[in-house]
């Protein structure tokens, strides 16, 4: 009986033994992780400080100058998308280390609220580029520059009051600036032909309503009306209104 109980106290202080044997290995090799991950820290810190500084840099070449006010003209979604895309992936917290705080390279505090900065710069000038490429839909012909309004636009057959109203409420998103009030410049433009010739074809189909008396004035007006219309297609339509208008009244 007293051998029994002197082997279970062995056994038991074997079991303890081993159990405390696995436990400070564990702590050990956790420790020894943690230290390596510090250290890929360190050797990381550089190169990802200066990726966002590349980045930075890339970011301030998509504008046309200094003021950062106007987009350079070679600007696309694609490549402001592809610098947001990078920028995500620069490790620059302790969370992307999974270190602490404290352990994080001197080298490389600071910078998180650069990046996210930088986060917000491409953020706005992506929506910048997204609403000029909703605007050069309006149009027929690409709009080259955005610093000064051109002018003799022709808009699109499918051109809409809506599609301008969606625009101008992007545009209440941004702060004042010549670029804002040059966008609002074409918008204004685009509003205007597609209410003259909305309100062209309303007015031809009123004419070809039966029982309506129309003057040679009123079709000479519409006539000369459709003449000016930019847009080849719109201008197309209407004439065949035109010409519908001059057979009814005796005129072909």
């Amino acid at each position: 009986m007293k051998k029994s109980f002197t082997k279970g106290i062995v056994v038991t202080f074997f079991a303890v033994l081993a159990f405390a044997v696995v436990v400070i290995g564990q702590q050990l090799n956790s420790r020894n992780q943690y230290k390596q991950r510090v250290e890929f820290a360190e050797s990381a810190a550089s190169v990802e400080r200066e990726k966002l500084e590349s980045l930075e840099k890339t970011a301030n070449g998509f504008y046309a100058d200094e003021n950062q006010v106007f987009l350079a003209d070679d600007v696309s979604i694609e490549k402001i998308e592809a610098i947001r895309s990078q920028l995500t992936g620069i490790k620059i917290t302790a969370e992307d280390y999974a270190i602490r705080e404290e352990s994080l390279p001197e080298s490389i505090q600071g910078l998180t609220e650069r990046k996210r900065e930088l986060q917000e710069k491409l953020i706005d000038t992506q929506d910048k580029a997204i609403v000029q490429d909703k605007t050069n839909h309006l149009f027929t012909e690409t709009i080259e520059s955005w610093q000064e309004v051109t002018s003799d636009l022709s808009i699109e057959a499918d051109a809409s009051q809506t599609m301008t109203s969606s625009i101008r409420e992007d545009l209440t998103l941004f702060s004042d600036s010549q670029w804002k009030e040059n966008i609002s410049e074409y918008l204004t433009e685009a509003e205007e032909q597609i209410q003259e010739s909305e309100e062209l074809q309303e007015r031809l189909e009123h004419y070809l309503t039966e029982g309506v008396v129309v003057s040679y004035t009123d079709y000479l007006d519409a006539l000369y009306a459709v003449e000016e219309v930019p847009n080849e297609e719109l201008r197309t339509r209407l004439t065949e209104l035109i010409d519908e208008l001059a057979s009814s009244m005796g005129l072909e």
